[in-house]
């Protein structure tokens, strides 16, 4: 069949009984999933059935999409994090492409870049339900004031924005939405892990969203230890939701993940940076491996009034617990110290830096029982 080019304002209807896979091919550019119900509400996407993402793509098992979803919408905007010092080029080429999973036949087309016009965020494509039908509609509307503006249309704020984040383990930071909407301007604080399948380990793209039992998971896990000015320490963890820890309480540090996109990530509350006295970050590397190397590991710093650094393992050595780096928030200066040190277990790496932590005995990097 002919591939459709789409402009904005155009739509095509595809069929409802199939599984499609919406690739984006965008640079320093961030996306996500903003899902509109028939209720009214909105939100980012979160672990939907029949809806998830892979990488830089969007996977929609048709049939499995709860009815009470109407609406999803996939927006861009300029990831200036990545861009640094340099002022994004809205020109390089963009585009988006949306395909059958199964045999990979192209339906639709967007050429992204030479539709924008000095725009910052882009409301880019719907895919929405009419009359029990799934259409596919190019929108391609922009807004030069960036991603706050973008998603204010939709109604959200800064709060319910930043909640919405939490909730959905999404990867795109709040930064831009807090301080164009004036409530703070404290500035993004955040260690982000990033990786890619090791070799060997390949699963097909159909297992994240064909079927209801099939939930993907992340295989690397994210983790800190923390002590404050007062003293108390402890553990924030991915592994479990009660370690997760909490971004307006104590420990002012709160992890989340993506359970089907390899990312998860550290979030430092910068208002009370003052209660912080050193956080010691480590990535886990779970049964699914067995050797850093091809993982492609980064951890990425963004602390307020330090230099961004991106750390990885550089190390042969095969122990699972990676310790990355060793942060200092004391003096009203904070530092980061890289360690690149590997061990064996939690409570081996707690030993090595006198820490202090209750082990209970534990010496595995993944047992769920660390207190």
């Amino acid at each position: 069949m002919a591939v459709t080019q789409l402009v904005a304002g155009q739509n095509i209807t595809i069929p409802s009984d199939r599984t499609y896979c919406l690739s984006l091919h965008i640079t320093e550019w961030q996306w996500g999933v903003i899902v509109s119900r028939q209720d009214g509400s909105v939100g980012l996407l979160r672990s939907d059935e029949g809806v998830s993402i892979k990488d830089d793509s969007v996977l929609l098992n048709l049939p499995d999409i709860p009815e009470s979803i109407e609406k999803l919408t996939i927006y861009i905007a300029a990831d200036t994090s990545r861009a640094g010092n340099r002022t994004i080029d809205p020109t390089i080429n963009m585009s988006a492409s949306l395909s059958d999973l199964v045999d990979d036949e192209k339906y639709a087309n967007i050429d992204i870049s030479h539709q924008l016009t000095g725009q910052t965020a882009v409301n880019l494509i719907e895919v929405y339900r009419r009359n029990d039908t799934w259409k596919v509609r190019c929108i391609l509307q922009g807004y030069k004031e960036g991603l706050f503006k973008l998603l204010e249309s939709f109604g959200f704020t800064s709060d319910s924005y930043a909640t919405a984040v939490a909730s959905a383990g999404a990867t795109f930071s709040t930064t831009e939405v807090v301080q164009q909407d004036g409530n703070q301007n404290c500035g993004d604080a955040s260690i982000t892990l990033v990786w890619k399948s090791g070799h060997g380990i390949l699963r097909s793209a159909a297992r994240y969203c064909l079927g209801k039992k099939s939930i993907p998971e992340s295989d690397l896990r994210i983790g800190c230890f923390y002590e404050l000015e007062n003293g108390q320490r402890g553990i924030i963890y991915s592994i479990e939701e009660y370690l997760d820890g909490s971004f307006d309480g104590v420990p002012y540090i709160k992890v989340s993940r993506a359970k089907n996109k390899h990312f998860e990530q550290l979030s430092i509350n910068p208002r009370f940076r003052y209660k912080l006295n050193r956080c010691l970050v480590f990535v886990t590397m779970m049964d699914a491996h067995n050797s850093w190397e091809g993982l492609n590991v980064s951890v990425n710093f963004q602390l307020p009034d330090v230099s961004a650094q991106k750390l990885s393992p550089t190390t042969l050595m095969v122990k699972p617990i990676y310790g990355v780096a060793m942060i200092k928030f004391n003096n009203e200066k904070t530092e980061i110290m890289p360690l690149n040190e590997n061990f064996q277990g939690l409570a081996e790496m707690d030993l090595a830096f006198s820490w202090g932590l209750l082990w209970h005995g534990i010496n595995n990097s993944d047992n769920k029982d660390q207190t």
